[in-house]
Parts: C-alpha cells; structure tokens; sequence
C-alpha cells in the first residue's frame, strides 16, 4: 500500500500516518479513541494527528463542552487519500479473489474478522 501511495502523489505518507488514518471514521472521531483502537498512547496519536495536519490530511478541533477533547476529521485532501487507498484495497481484493476464488476470500474476511475482535 505504501509504495501505491508514493507511485500516486503521496510519498510522505509513512506506516504510522497509514495507522492513524485507519483508526479515523470517515465523520470524524476522538482523539481519545484513535489512541485506543490503535493501543497506543495519546500523545503518540497526537504527534501522528499533528503531522497528518501539518501535511493537510486531517484536521483536528475542539469538542464544545468537553474540555481537552477533539474530533479528528479528514479534510477534503484526507477524503481524497482515502479514496485512493480504498481504491488500492479493491484493486488487492480483486487480485486474491481471482487466485483463490470468492468462497475462500470470504472465509479469510471472516477468519481476519473474528481475530481483529479478539
């Protein structure tokens, strides 16, 4: 995915930055959260998040009411990223589907599945 990335106009794009931006729903989530679905540290998620700011991919502001609280969100240029990389994911998908065909595929998602919510 990473090499897609960087042959597609975002070579600054790193393993950690791909974390984080998998950890992000599409309308938006807590920093908190991120942190948590990743297992990592806040202030490790928040210097990922500050630099996928800096580069213009996310944004990050403050939840009213909620004092130390922000939503990340993608940016119209973070939409655009995530487009692609969907795009890529298809493009894989589709590739191991023609080599183990639609049954198997669907009993590895299922199998893939099961151990990411153990």
């Amino acid at each position: 995915m990473l090499e897609a990335l960087a042959a597609n106009g975002y070579p600054e794009i790193r393993l950690r930055h791909e974390r984080v931006l998998s950890a992000v729903d599409y309308d938006g989530t807590r920093l908190s959260r991120i942190a948590e679905r990743l297992g990592i540290t806040r202030q490790s998620t928040l210097s990922t998040v500050r630099q996928l700011e800096e580069m213009g991919y996310l944004t990050r502001r403050a939840i009213p009411n909620k004092p130390h609280a922000h939503l990340v969100a993608f940016t119209d240029a973070g939409s655009k990223l995530l487009e692609f990389a969907f795009a890529c994911l298809d493009k894989v998908e589709e590739g191991v589907r023609q080599k183990v065909g639609s049954e198997d595929l669907a009993i590895a998602r299922r199998v893939l599945a099961a151990a990411a919510r153990a």
